[in-house]
């Protein structure tokens, strides 16, 4: 049976694992000339292999997919996926999915692989540049081009530099450690609220707004089931409750209201770790809590746990120590390193791939201690000589 070629992207990023469980969910599919797909067709994922198969909405034509007979070079196949549904943009500018299907007919007689969806969206589940490469999304496929282009100009592994950090900040949020909620009512003393955030050993509590609370006591009088909306939570933190007490205000007596932060910035639990850092960074906030799909909050991701999370990955820790200013920024960069060891050792990489990355990373702690260590004039007239191990490499 034909069998996909893993020599041509996006297969060839696929592990050893991840090919053989294609391999298990590929059949292969003959359309004869004018034959289309059918409604319960759409559900898998299509390579052309010979033929030429055309996309159509309506009678509006959308695109043409061709197999290796049609283009200049073998085995480089056009594939889509029949699942995807059409998007319109409204007049806010927000996209969504309109309740149609495309249609897709043979031109010619047409051989094709046909690919359970599920298998596909497992590994782009695990794998995100599969995932980049097989979006819907343009500019995402281009970026992931380019990010296997560079890999293999560099003759890169899988586990290069620049796809590690990729890799990291297109995991989902909820791959980092949230915070439990713990919500109190705005009526509720700062007394009460720092005894919960003793208790919980947390920096922080949500509090619920005056507003909500009376729009779920009035949903709740009429009978009617109340949303799901965690939109007008506050925060209230540890410094807050200080600037409360620098204040000279009776924690017995004063309200959370009167000191928590309203309006939140949110984050869906879908959403990426590179949008949850890039958020923090923008918004200068150190605690962003994370939404479902029904707008409930499941967890807050703090700052420090986010920067926990990715300082394990080398590409991160290079980062830190080129931004190090002093002995003391470049002594917690160092401490990264051996985080990362362990965290690569129980992802079961391999103990050579770790040590050429350790290896680089040394060098560059030794090129910034030096630089911070000696004067201007005697780094521009002298050379560091690294004996022993780590000069031999």
């Amino acid at each position: 049976m034909p069998q996909l070629d893993f020599t041509q992207p996006p297969f060839d990023v696929l592990s050893a694992d991840e090919r053989l469980s294609i391999k298990k969910h590929t059949q292969v599919r003959y359309l004869a000339k004018d034959d289309s797909l059918t409604v319960d067709d759409l559900q898998y994922f299509f390579v052309v292999l010979k033929g030429q198969i055309e996309q159509r909405l309506g009678d509006e034509f959308v695109a043409t997919y061709l197999g290796n007979n049609h283009t200049k070079h073998l085995n480089s196949n056009d594939w889509f996926d029949s699942r995807r549904t059409p998007e319109r943009t409204d007049k806010n500018g927000e996209t969504g999915h309109l309740p149609e299907y495309y249609q897709f007919c043979a031109v010619e007689d047409s051989l094709l692989l046909q690919v359970d969806g599920s298998a596909i969206d497992k590994i782009g589940a695990q794998n995100h540049l599969v995932r980049q490469l097989l979006s819907d999304k343009l500019s995402e496929r281009l970026k992931a081009l380019e990010l296997r282009r560079s890999n293999q100009a560099a003759g890169t592994s899988s586990y290069s530099a620049q796809q590690e950090v990729q890799q990291i900040l297109l995991q989902p949020v909820t791959d980092v450690t949230l915070l439990p909620v713990h919500i109190v009512a705005a009526s509720s003393s700062l007394y009460q609220a720092t005894r919960i955030m003793m208790d919980a050993g947390l920096k922080h509590v949500l509090v619920r707004s005056p507003k909500q609370a009376e729009q779920k006591q009035s949903e709740v009088s009429q009978s009617v089931v109340p949303p799901k909306s965690d939109h007008t939570l506050g925060l209230l933190s540890d410094h807050d409750i200080c600037r409360a007490v620098s204040e000279q205000k009776d924690p017995a007596t004063t309200p959370c209201l009167d000191y928590a932060s309203f309006n939140l910035h949110t984050i869906k639990d879908k959403r990426e770790i590179g949008d949850a850092l890039l958020m923090m960074t923008r918004y200068r906030i150190h605690r962003l809590p994370v939404l479902d799909d029904s707008d409930t909050v499941i967890g807050v991701l703090a700052q420090s746990d986010l920067i926990a999370y990715v300082g394990q990955h080398s590409q991160l820790i290079s980062m830190e120590i080129e931004q190090a200013q002093d002995m003391r920024s470049l002594d917690k960069a160092v401490e990264l390193i051996g985080s990362y060891i362990r965290a690569q050792q129980q992802n079961g990489v391999k103990v050579s791939v770790v040590s050429r990355m350790v290896q680089q990373l040394n060098a560059q702690v030794f090129t910034k201690l030096w630089q911070l260590i000696a004067p201007k004039e005697v780094i521009e007239n002298t050379c560091v000589i690294v004996m022993g191990s780590e000069g031999r490499g």
